[in-house]
C-alpha cells in the first residue's frame, strides 16, 4: 500500500504538473535541456549541483521533455527512500508492521509530497541522508566492508545532491567511528586501527566520486569546491587563486542602485524565519506527535545514542542553513528523522483507544481521513494549476512568437523565468524595482520580449513609453507581453 500510493502520487506529478518552481524553471530544467543539447558549460553549470539534473539528461535523451524527467527523478528518489527508511525505522520500532506504517507517514506527508515530487533536489538529498542513517546503524550490529565502500558512495551522492551537505562528511563519519568503538567484543587498540581503516576508505570513496566535480571546479575557477557558492568560503581557508567565472545560463542584468530586499531578513528575523521554516519542514502536526514520541522513548531508556544520531543530523541541518537561506523545503529532513518517535506516539494512542471498540473504529476513520487530506494537500501543485498561465504564455511565445536569425533562441526579460523556460528561450533576469529597472533598460532593449505581470506598474509604465516595444493584444489576465519590432525577424 505505501509504495503504490507513493506511485501514484508520483504519477500525478509525473503527468500532469505544470507548475515549477523558480529554481526549477531558471537552472534545473534548462540544465537537463542543456545535456541533451551537448551544451556542457550550462549542463553542468558551477552555480548549482548537477546530480538531479544529470540523471534527467540521461532520461531526457530517450525523447522525455526536460521538466518531465527532472520530476520522473525526484521522484525516483521519493520512491527510493521508502525501503531504506524501512530498515531505519525498523531498528528503532523493532517490528516490520510497525516500519511499514511509519513509511506510510512519510509518503502521505504533505510537505514531503510537495517539495518530493515536483523536480526540487530535495528528494535527493533526504535519500542519502537516510541510506547513511541505515547504514551508519548497520555498523552497531556487524561492521561489513560492503557496507564502508556504499556510506563513502552516499555520502558523495549527498554531496553532489546538495553541495552545502558536504560538511555532513566529517559528521556522519565520526557517527560512524563512534559505533565501531561501541563495540566492546574487540579490545581498544584493534577497534582504533578498524576506526582510522575504515574512516579512510570512506573518505577516499568519497573524494573519488566527487573528484570530477572538483576538477571541473578547480580547472575553471582555480578552486576545487563542488559550487561556486563554496569558493568565498575556500578562500579564507586556503591559498586558491581566485580565477573570475561567470555562467552562461542566465543573462543577468547589472543593478547599479542597490534596494533593500524586503524578502531578506536580519537578525532577529532570520532566527524567527528559521523557527518558522523549522517548524512547518517538520510538519506541524508530525512535529507535535514527535515532541510527545520523544517523551516516551526517554523513559524507556533504549537506543539512545542512535535517537541522538537522528536529532543531531536535525540540528546540523538547521545550523547549515539558517546562515544560507531559509526555506520550508530544505528542512523536510527533520519530519523523517522524527519519524520513529512520531510513530511512537500514535501508537501509544493507538494502544489508549484499544480499551473500547467504538473509539478504535472512529479512530480509524479518523486516520483514513487525515491522510486522504494530507495526500489531497500534497499534490495540490499537480492538480490546482495556478500557475497555468506562465506555462500557456511560455508556449505562446514559443508557437507564434518571432524567430531570431542563425538559430538563436529567443531571449525573454521578465522578473520569473517560468515564461523562457516553457518559450525554449534565454531567461534575462531583470527587476522588478522601477529604479533599477529604469537602469536596466539598455540590456532590455537586446531582448526578444519582455514579460511584465499586471501588478507591476511601473514598469509597464517605463516599457509603454519605448517605442522599439510594442505590448500586444494577445494575453493573460495576469501576464503583458512585449515584443521588441525592431529586433530580427
Amino acid at each position: 500500500m505505501t509504495v503504490a500510493s507513493a506511485c501514484f502520487i508520483s504519477a500525478l506529478h509525473i503527468f500532469f504538473c505544470i507548475d515549477l518552481y523558480d529554481d526549477i524553471a531558471a537552472w534545473y530544467a534548462p540544465m537537463t535541456r542543456a545535456f541533451v543539447r551537448g551544451e556542457w558549460d550550462n549542463a553542468f553549470t558551477l552555480s548549482v549541483p548537477v546530480l538531479n539534473s544529470t540523471l534527467a539528461g540521461i532520461f531526457s535523451l530517450s525523447g522525455m521533455e526536460p521538466f518531465r524527467a527532472l520530476v520522473l527523478v525526484s521522484c525516483l528518489f521519493y520512491v527510493a527512500s521508502i525501503p531504506v527508511l524501512f530498515q531505519v525505522l525498523r531498528y528503532f520500532l523493532k517490528r516490520d508492521d510497525y516500519a511499514a506504517w511509519g513509511c506510510f507517514l512519510y509518503v502521505v506527508a504533505p510537505k514531503i509530497i510537495r517539495f518530493s515530487c515536483t523536480g526540487l533536489l530535495n528528494p535527493a538529498k533526504n535519500f542519502f541522508i537516510i541510506a547513511a542513517v541505515a547504514l551508519i546503524l548497520t555498523a552497531t550490529k556487524r561492521l561489513k566492508w560492503t557496507n564502508t565502500f556504499l556510506l563513502g558512495i552516499v555520502l558523495a551522492g549527498l554531496a553532489l545532491a546538495r553541495a552545502e551537505t558536504i560538511i555532513f562528511l566529517p559528521f556522519l563519519v565520526l557517527w560512524y567511528a563512534y559505533f565501531i568503538f561501541a563495540d566492546k567484543k574487540i579490545d581498544v587498540p584493534r577497534r582504533l586501527v578498524r576506526i582510522f581503516v575504515h574512516c579512510l576508505v570512506i573518505t577516499l570513496v568519497f573524494f573519488a566520486c566527487v573528484s570530477p566535480r572538483l576538477y571541473q571546479s578547480y580547472k575553471l575557477t582555480g578552486t576545487p569546491v563542488l559550487d561556486i557558492r563554496q569558493a568565498n568560503y575556500a578562500y579564507k581557508v586556503f591559498p586558491f587563486s581566485r580565477e573570475t567565472y561567470s555562467q552562461k545560463l542566465i543573462i543577468t542584468v547589472p543593478r547599479e542602485t542597490e534596494v533593500p530586499n524586503p524578502k531578506l531578513h536580519n537578525g532577529w528575523e532570520m532566527i524567527w524565519q528559521g523557527i518558522e521554516c523549522f517548524v512547518r519542514g517538520s510538519y506541524s502536526l508530525y512535529l507535535v506527535l514527535a515532541l510527545f514520541g520523544i517523551y516516551l522513548w526517554w523513559k524507556r531508556k533504549e537506543n539512545r545514542p542512535e535517537a541522538f544520531m537522528l536529532f543531531s543530523i536535525v540540528i546540523i541541518n538547521a545550523a547549515i542553513l539558517i546562515g544560507i537561506s531559509n526555506s520550508v523545503r530544505y528542512y523536510t529532513i527533520n519530519s523523517i528523522m522524527l519519524l520513529p518517535f512520531t510513530f511512537i506516539a500514535i501508537k501509544s494512542a493507538w494502544d489508549l483507544l484499544s480499551v473500547r471498540k467504538s473509539l478504535k473504529s472512529l479512530a480509524v476513520f479518523l486516520m483514513i481521513a487525515i491522510a486522504s487530506l494530507q495526500i489531497i494537500n500534497g499534490i495540490k501543485k499537480a492538480i490546482t494549476h495556478e500557475y497555468d498561465f506562465e506555462y500557456k504564455v511560455g508556449h505562446w511565445i514559443r508557437n507564434g512568437g518571432k524567430t531570431p536569425v542563425n538559430g538563436k533562441r529567443l531571449v525573454i526579460a521578465a522578473t520569473q523565468p517560468q515564461y523562457s523556460f516553457w518559450a525554449d528561450a534565454v531567461w534575462m533576469n531583470i527587476s522588478e524595482n522601477r529604479i533599477q529597472f529604469a537602469e536596466q533598460l539598455e540590456v532590455i532593449r537586446k531582448a526578444d520580449f519582455v514579460v511584465l505581470g499586471r501588478e507591476q506598474l511601473d514598469a509597464l509604465a517605463i516599457l509603454r513609453k519605448q517605442k522599439e516595444f510594442n505590448q500586444l493584444k494577445q494575453m493573460n489576465k495576469r501576464a503583458i507581453i512585449f515584443v521588441n519590432s525592431k529586433g530580427k525577424q
